[in-house]
């Protein structure tokens, strides 16, 4: 068993780990990170989080109070997440693709989100998959939404699409 403590950094292949305290055990390759977690795939999408298991190939394993910021765009929020192959999977989660700092750098709450049972994402097809959503805007939730996709980030795709919701001056909401 190895363990290292203080700014700690792992590194395998193009997967990254940063955490106060990671414990290795060689035997059954399992790694466990507590404090100040910050894990990075090769697609660049970072997971925040206070725990963390991982197998030694720093590509599968379990989250608390999680956050992923995609690099597609948009995050994602639950307080238990995992990652199988690649797919980051969430139960009572919550999306927004909206800022959740104001340009004071102070936090706010996005204009937007979707709140579901389940939130799925695969990197490699670029969707994020609910079930048991429901959208807010403005913090009124309002339209349930059973089951549901969408292409990550800023991306467009063909078939329903999602709103664009916005509020100025000349045109209102």
């Amino acid at each position: 068993v190895v363990t290292a403590a203080g700014d700690v950094r792992l590194n395998r292949r193009s997967d990254r780990l940063r955490a106060d305290r990671i414990v290795w055990n060689r035997t059954t390759g399992k790694v466990v990170a507590e404090g100040n977690i910050v894990i990075v795939n090769p697609e660049g999408d970072a997971a925040y989080g206070d725990r963390i298991e991982l197998t030694d190939t720093l590509k599968d394993g379990a989250v608390e109070n999680m956050l992923v910021v995609l690099e597609a765009g948009g995050r994602i929020a639950a307080q238990r997440g995992r990652r199988d192959d690649g797919v980051i999977t969430v139960e009572n989660a919550a999306y927004t693709p909206c800022a959740v700092t104001g340009s004071d750098g102070c936090p706010k709450e996005p204009s937007w989100k979707i709140t579901a049972r389940r939130v799925v994402y695969d990197p490699n097809k670029k969707r994020i998959r609910y079930t048991g959503a429901r959208i807010s805007v403005f913090g009124f939730a309002s339209i349930p939404l059973p089951a549901f996709s969408h292409p990550a980030g800023n991306t467009s795709d063909d078939g329903f699409l999602t709103p664009h919701l916005r509020y100025d001056r000349t045109n209102g909401f």
